[in-house]
């Protein structure tokens, strides 16, 4: 797990999925837990519009991660009053 908000302002965006933490990487071995500042999966070129939130999951494995990203317009959101 590693939910977060940030603000980012709208427009085409890098956005690379880093492991953050103390692991150490194993030559050889895929259970081992990938060394601090590994990239897992980037969103090169990902348009991130104004007034959307983004709600962006990976899983899978290391190795072969899967992404999903939804985009939510925050006008179509009520204002809950």
């Amino acid at each position: 797990d590693g939910a977060f908000v940030m603000g980012v302002s709208a427009a085409s965006s890098d956005l690379d999925f880093v492991i953050s933490g103390s692991g150490a990487v194993v030559p050889g071995d895929e259970t081992a837990e990938p060394a601090s500042g590994t990239v897992v999966f980037d969103l090169a070129g990902e348009n991130l519009a104004a007034n959307t939130n983004y709600f962006i999951a990976l899983s899978g494995t290391i190795g072969n991660p899967q992404a999903v990203v939804v985009p939510v317009d925050m006008a179509t959101i009520g204002s809950g009053t």
